[in-house]
């Protein structure tokens, strides 16, 4: 598949064939921290692939979710503690969870930040990270039941249920339908298939003057029961990820040419008032960065 075919084909898995990852696919894996992008390049973020033997409870250590999942191996990323590190910790590792489907491998997201202080001791942690969740991986289990069981889950969980371009993406000010180019319906597409917390799906996108505002909104129904501890910002990472990629996809998406010709960068924005008012922000949004996306 394309870049951009993966990206939107990508989805959750929670039941594992009892196969074993290839010794040469995981060091791939590892040496995939040479190429992921970051959004703040002086910030560290640092992962370990590890395997998860029978009864291990490694996944456990994230909650009670993670003894769902049975997959064989799991990467669990740390990023340093900053102003944007949930942000940018969704961001990368997102790229971690594209290349494994790439590789043909099944992965499932397991939020860490309700019991965030034991799972960075369960990990021996260095002092001063953070850990926004853990990836589980593996090959899914193809068999009629694995195959069933993850359908359910998806289901129960409303994956399968994603909102409308028209329901999250404004033309100028928040509340203003947008009217759409292709090109920018192919990008949206891609945060569309990105993954949330409790399928929260946060997102806002904004379009003005030729950029595209990102926001995510802090009080989706399953942030307030989990106590707000910051899913919108590694799901507002992981959307903003899917966007990125998708700019790079040149075989289906045009690519907009920055002055040294690279795909354009993200940049981090403050939450200021004055530009919240431009964009007509409601109160519960939480603007996090701008991207060029022309028409």
């Amino acid at each position: 598949m394309t870049l951009y075919d993966t990206i939107l084909a990508r989805r959750s898995v929670r039941r594992y064939a009892r196969r074993s990852v290839p010794v040469e696919m995981l060091g791939s894996i590892r040496d995939f921290a040479q190429r992921i992008e970051p959004l703040q390049p002086e910030v560290a973020f640092t992962y370990s692939v590890l395997p998860v033997s029978q009864g291990d409870e490694i996944t456990a250590a994230m909650g009670g979710y993670g003894r769902v999942v049975s997959a064989p191996n799991v990467i669990v990323p740390l990023i340093a503690d900053s102003p944007h590190a949930l942000v940018d910790f969704g961001f990368r590792t997102q790229q971690l969870v594209i290349l494994l489907t790439q590789l043909g491998l099944g992965s499932c997201w397991i939020g860490a930040l309700v019991r965030e202080g034991e799972a960075l001791k369960r990990f021996g942690a260095p002092a001063g990270s953070r850990i926004g969740a853990v990836i589980a991986f593996g090959y899914p289990d193809l068999r009629m039941a694995g195959r069933t069981l993850n359908d359910l889950i998806r289901t129960a969980v409303g994956a399968s249920r994603k909102k409308p371009l028209e329901k999250s993406v404004w033309a100028g000010r928040f509340g203003q339908p947008a009217m759409l180019t292709g090109h920018q319906v192919r990008v949206l597409e891609a945060l569309r298939a990105a993954p949330s917390t409790g399928n929260a799906q946060p997102w806002q996108v904004i379009l003005r003057e030729g950029k595209l505002f990102f926001a995510a909104q802090e009080d989706a129904t399953y942030y307030r029961l989990s106590g707000r501890r910051g899913f919108h910002l590694v799901d507002a990472g992981i959307g903003m990820a899917n966007i990125w990629l998708a700019l790079q996809a040149g075989d289906t998406i045009p690519i907009p040419q920055t002055e040294s010709g690279h795909v354009p960068a993200w940049t981090l924005l403050a939450d200021a008032p004055d530009l919240r008012a431009e964009l007509g922000l409601p109160g519960n949004m939480r603007l996090i960065a701008s991207i060029p996306l022309p028409a």
